[in-house]
């Protein structure tokens, strides 16, 4: 399932499809967001949501991951990514 991509800029090839239209998650990322609160959901104070999030993020190359959440921010910075805190 794909929403219409509406931006000034030219999004990269890995978050819009060969139409245009900007990706959103299918089953597999669900199913990798299940298994990262499963294996450190508890433990890392992880949520559904904050899951699903650096789910995206893994689709994203060389992605910024951008949250003001401090548990998810140091969780997210341990994993490699460039974490800005807001």
């Amino acid at each position: 399932m794909s929403l219409p991509c509406v931006s000034r800029q030219p999004l990269p090839h890995d978050v819009v499809d060969t139409t245009g239209w900007l990706k959103i998650l299918d089953e597999r990322h669900y199913h990798k967001a299940a298994q990262i609160i499963r294996g450190s959901g508890h433990k890392e104070g992880i949520r559904t949501l904050d899951s699903l999030q650096l789910v995206a993020a893994f689709e994203v190359y060389n992605a910024k991951f951008l949250s003001a959440d401090k548990f998810l921010s140091d969780f997210v910075s341990k994993m490699g990514f460039k974490v800005e805190r807001i």
